[in-house]
Order: structure tokens, then C-alpha cells, then sequence
């Protein structure tokens, strides 16, 4: 937490780690998705609740506005090719 925003780390290094995640809901949230290795294709996320598609860095830091999620309401990533996941769950 700072300033009121809920922040959550996803490190991205031959997959997504961690692949689980629980956070507080109905506080704002950024998720920051973390490169920890350069990739030869760019990261091709897919934020499923989001219905959102981009092409990120191949390396560094990408900060991602997720709002104020609700509970039981889960932010889901996928990989552009579908290979690797993971979900951010609100209680």
C-alpha cells in the first residue's frame, strides 16, 4: 500500500510468478508487471476482466491501473500465445 493504492507484483521470467495472488478488494490497484529477463518477443498480455490486449517492454517495469476490484471478481493475465497464466483473487 501507498497513498491509499494497493500495489501487486507480477514477475515475468519464463511464466508468471506468482501464478496466485489474493489482495484486498474495493481498494484502488495497480499491478505491476516486472521483467526479469529480456524476452525475444515483447510480452503480449491479456487482462481478461479488462478486456484489454497490449504489447509491453521487453524489459523493465509496466504499471497496470486494475481500479477498485470488487470481491470474488478476479484479474486474470494470459500470455499472448495462451502458454502461461495467472489470476489476482479479492477478498
Amino acid at each position: 500500500m501507498k497513498d491509499g493504492v494497493q500495489y501487486i507484483t507480477v514477475n515475468v521470467k519464463g511464466g508468471y510468478s506468482p501464478r496466485v495472488t489474493t489482495a484486498k478488494a474495493g481498494i484502488p490497484t495497480k499491478l505491476i508487471m516486472k521483467q526479469m529477463e529480456h524476452m525475444i518477443a515483447r510480452l503480449h498480455l491479456e487482462l481478461v476482466q479488462l478486456v484489454s490486449k497490449k504489447f509491453y517492454k521487453n524489459t523493465g517495469e509496466e504499471t497496470i491501473d486494475l481500479g477498485t476490484p470488487k470481491a470474488g471478481v478476479p484479474t486474470q493475465g494470459v500470455c499472448g500465445m495462451g502458454m502461461f497464466s495467472f489470476v489476482v483473487n479479492y477478498e
